[in-house]
C-alpha cells in the first residue's frame, strides 16, 4: 500500500475529511488531495502530526514496518541459504578429503 493510500485509509476510517485534516495540519485541502493520490508527499512534520491524529506509530503510517518484516523475511531466507550452502560444502569437502585417501590406500 503507498503512503497516499494508507493516509486515505487512516483518515476515512477515523472519518475525518480532507478538509478537517488540512485545516489540523494547516495545509490547503488540495495539497491532502495530492497527497493522497501521490502526486506530493508530506512532509516529516506532517507526517509526525497524522500519526498522532490517527493514533499509529510513524513507522506504521510511512510503511517503515512493512519495509521492515520485508528485510526481516530476507535475511532469514539468507541465512538460511547461507547455513545450506555450509552444509554442502563441508559435505563436498568430506567426499573429496574420502577419495584422496582411498586413492592414496589404493594407489
Amino acid at each position: 500500500m503507498s503512503l497516499g493510500e494508507r493516509i486515505k485509509t487512516e483518515r476515512e476510517s477515523r472519518k475525518i475529511s480532507q478538509q478537517e485534516l488540512a485545516d489540523y495540519l494547516k495545509v490547503e485541502r488540495s495539497l491532502v488531495s495530492k497527497w493522497e493520490n501521490g502526486k506530493s508527499k508530506p512532509s516529516q512534520t506532517a507526517l509526525k502530526s497524522m500519526s498522532e491524529l490517527f493514533g499509529i506509530s510513524y513507522a506504521e503510517l510511512t510503511g517503515e514496518e512493512e519495509i521492515s518484516a520485508k528485510k526481516d523475511s530476507a535475511l532469514e531466507s539468507l541465512r538460511k541459504n547461507t547455513e545450506y550452502l555450509e552444509t554442502r560444502d563441508v559435505f563436498i569437502c568430506t567426499i573429496l578429503i574420502v577419495l584422496v585417501f582411498r586413492q592414496n590406500l589404493l594407489g
